[in-house]
């Protein structure tokens, strides 16, 4: 039951640290995001939302896939590696969580 406590409390610090140290001794206008792009921005946010609707229905296996298949495209990952690389971290996080520390995971309409 501790892995959600100290999960959120080392994010909680590391971000404390990020949002310390580079505003410390910068200006307002030095602070300012120049050259962010709001479509990737939007991209991200709506597929996140999408992951949390969809992730009882579908499963975290296949929800996790398609989420980090679509990160992965979005941030400019061709598509056979991005569905690689999402298919090994689906398939290792689901390992990890689901078979060795034994924490249920949505099973979703597929079973796993």
């Amino acid at each position: 039951g501790f892995i959600f406590f100290w999960s959120g409390l080392t994010l909680a610090l590391l971000a404390l640290v990020l949002i310390a140290s580079p505003t410390a001794d910068t200006n307002a206008a030095d602070r300012q995001v120049i050259g962010t792009d709001w479509r990737k921005v939007l991209l991200v946010l709506a597929s996140l939302v999408l992951y949390a609707l969809f992730l009882e229905r579908v499963g975290f296996a296949f929800s996790t896939l398609f989420l980090l298949s679509f990160l992965l495209r979005v941030n400019g990952t061709s598509w056979p590696r991005a569905v690689a690389v999402a298919i090994v971290a689906a398939v290792g996080t689901f390992s990890l969580f689901e078979l060795w520390l034994k924490i249920r995971l949505p099973k979703g309409i597929f079973g796993f």
